[in-house]
């Protein structure tokens, strides 16, 4: 099989349907989507709306069977594992060729204070352990990830991080961009992304101490919060920075480190996820031990020398671009193809 030309995918994920229409969530998931156009013949999302209870499961299930019978896709692609892979599977099960993306804590189990989203998490990752036995292929996207797979499952998985638009992620003008953003070109500014319920695996009691003791010593020093800011203003908010921050108690390949370094800012940060391999060759920033008093001296030594890093020529070495990251996306799915009898048996 040389082409995919032929080919529909369904995109499963969480998201919003308005007016009959399906939007997906996560920017990271659009991006994958518009890069992989040219060499599909459709990608049709599907958007997921209610996975917190056994009803919103089941009815979601249902509906995804109705769509995917209409549409009678080629391939079947749950973004994310837990109940968003759970309810695809179910949905696609002995019809389509089935695959799963993991991404994070859909693998890796945390603990919190709060015993309900410790179980809660457990249980995301039995699921997700569970549907990967029944996936016709699964990707990843850190080598972390993949030792979380079970062994009979790891031949059929492949590691792939997520790509960077490195049009939009670039270097610019630091004081244009906080000129933009109505911020003081006085300030010292380290960012931190957490989102809404990524509280606890993000550890922002961390990000916190560390910048407690950070503006003890440089009292123009500022934190900014910026995971719920538009993915449309996050050049801007990494180029205003001095530094990112990154605390994270378990990660996959966080999309914030790629950014950053695409817009060479330099990220300190603790050892999650794939985060020592992305920044080994990065200078400055690094990967330091998960402790305050470490991470802020780091961060004043940059502060003081307010130089910019070279991680977007470490990024491009890594070929991480989203069109790199799609071409070695569309050879994974020509060599699943080439070999599925389930897919010969439709074409």
């Amino acid at each position: 099989m040389e082409s995919l030309q032929n080919v529909k995918i369904v995109f499963a994920g969480l998201g919003d349907r308005i007016n009959g229409s399906h939007y997906l969530r996560s920017s990271f998931v659009r991006i994958q989507k518009n890069s992989l156009k040219p060499f599909l013949k459709e990608i049709i999302p599907f958007a997921i709306t209610n996975t917190s209870s056994v009803t919103g499961i089941l009815r979601n299930s249902l509906e995804l069977r109705k769509f995917l019978s209409n549409i009678q896709p080629d391939l079947v692609h749950a973004h994310y594992g837990s109940t968003t892979a759970l309810i695809t599977l179910l949905a696609s099960y002995r019809k389509y060729p089935f695959i799963i993306s993991f991404c994070g804590n859909d693998l890796i189990s945390y603990s919190s204070p709060n015993v309900i989203e410790t179980s809660r998490v457990f249980l995301a990752t039995l699921i997700s352990r569970f549907c990967s036995h029944f996936a016709d292929l699964i990707l990843v996207k850190s080598e972390n990830l993949f030792h979380e797979l079970p062994s009979s499952v790891k031949p059929k998985a492949h590691i792939l991080p997520n790509g960077v638009d490195l049009n939009r992620f670039r270097p610019i003008s630091q004081l244009e961009s906080r000129e933009k953003l109505r911020l003081s070109p006085d300030n010292s500014i380290i960012v931190f992304s957490k989102t809404k319920g990524s509280e606890t695996v993000k550890c922002p009691r961390l990000a916190y101490d560390t910048f407690s003791l950070l503006q003890k010593r440089l009292k123009n020093s500022i934190l900014l919060e910026i995971g719920n800011e538009s993915y449309e203003k996050m050049p801007l908010y990494l180029n205003a920075a001095d530094v990112l921050i990154l605390t994270s108690l378990c990660e996959g390949s966080p999309n914030i480190v790629k950014e950053a370094m695409a817009c060479n800012l330099p990220v300190v940060s603790v050892d999650c996820g794939d985060v020592r391999d992305r920044l080994k060759n990065v200078s400055p920033g690094g990967v330091f031990n998960r402790d305050s008093q470490t991470l802020a001296l780091q961060i004043e030594s940059i502060l003081a020398n307010k130089s910019r890093s070279n991680g977007r020529v470490e990024l491009e070495k890594q070929r991480l671009s989203i069109d790199e990251v799609a071409n070695n996306l569309i050879k994974i799915l020509l060599e699943y193809l080439s070999k599925s009898p389930r897919f010969s048996r439709n074409h």
